[in-house]
């Protein structure tokens, strides 16, 4: 008897071999998600506060902007004490960015506004200083409306004497301003310090005062000085310095500005020494910048001269607005120190 047929075996093709999920490139190319989690890392000095505003994990921000530098063959942000500082290079991708994420947050703004009824406009105003508009205030009035556009911001720039009568008049609602000293206590004002802004003395970089361990100050009051301009905090602390001093020949100024932009040219020029306070901020880009850091030297003078203390001050007679309450936070996260 013929032995039955037995079917024949299917055959079935092999599964296909897997890749576990974590030895997948987590970044291909150069994304946006990078360059905003890079932005706001370095906006805030921080990647726990970027992860929080973004809504993410402190290693994602991190390895979005380890990526970055991969890509880009170069370090952008360095670790300075519990801060992350830009490297000169971080500093001129920060810039190439802003625009990129400004436009993006001002997309999705307008979007929002189209798809639903338009919020009816309110207003904050704010009394302050030029400098401070041009260096620690910007991110936080930047970031403030880009949160809320429906908010329109009036500023105007007046010295510390003179703004606090707008303030006590009920004529603007915030006044950000330094003093030489902490300002007195006004029943219904609130008061609250930002920062300081150390006496500072910055020369050309082959200067003997560069060099000197100790300065000797009546040798400087004898030099070409460049100054803010009279009346100003940093030009009546330097006066008052002199004084003390006992130097009454009068001070030779060759150089008045109220910007320390212009102040870091005019040295540069070889017109003379400063002697002015300076913001954070600004130290940090005169020190990152290449065109400055090899051709001035910044000397910390506080510990001679003191400094200049910036701080807010608002009304506590009237409810705040929530407005102004978020431009306060602001403030706190992007100027404290």
């Amino acid at each position: 008897m013929p032995k039955p047929l037995r079917p024949k075996a299917r055959r079935t093709a092999a599964p296909a071999p897997t890749t576990p999920a974590s030895l997948l490139p987590r970044f291909k190319d150069v994304s946006f998600r990078q360059m905003i989690g890079f932005y706001e890392a370095a906006r805030l000095e921080s990647f726990e506060a970027a992860a929080e505003f973004l809504g993410l994990s402190r290693p994602s921000v991190w390895m979005q902007v380890r990526s970055l530098e991969r890509e880009f063959k170069a370090t952008l942000l360095k670790k300075d004490g519990r801060r992350l500082r830009l490297t000169a290079e971080g500093r001129r991708l920060s810039e190439l960015v802003r625009p990129l994420v400004d436009g993006f947050a001002a997309v999705k703004a307008e979007f929002k506004s189209a798809a639903g009824p338009r919020k009816e406009q309110h207003h904050l105003r704010l009394v302050t200083t030029p400098s401070l508009i041009a260096n620690e205030l910007r991110q936080p009035i930047t970031e403030l409306v880009r949160r809320d556009p429906s908010l329109c911001l009036h500023v105007s720039d007046r010295g510390p004497e003179m703004s606090m009568h707008p303030l006590l008049e009920g004529k603007v609602d915030l006044a950000i301003v330094g003093f030489l000293k902490p300002p007195p206590r006004i029943p219904g004002v609130g008061m609250e310090l930002l920062t300081n802004y150390p006496m500072t003395l910055i020369c050309p970089a082959h200067h003997p005062f560069a060099k000197a361990r100790k300065l000797d100050f009546r040798q400087v009051a004898r030099s070409r000085l460049i100054l803010s301009l009279p009346h100003t905090n940093p030009r009546v602390r330097v006066e008052a310095f002199f004084a003390e001093l006992g130097v009454v020949e009068p001070l030779q100024v060759v150089f008045e500005a109220l910007s320390s932009a212009y102040i870091a040219s005019s040295v540069d020029m070889g017109l003379g020494v400063c002697i002015t306070s300076v913001s954070p901020l600004q130290r940090n880009y005169l020190m990152l910048d290449r065109a400055w850091r090899n051709k001035i030297h910044i000397r910390d003078l506080s510990a001679d001269m003191g400094v200049e203390s910036v701080y807010c001050l608002w009304r506590l007679d009237r409810p705040e607005p929530p407005w102004q309450e978020e431009f306060r936070r602001l403030l706190k996260t992007h100027m404290h120190h």
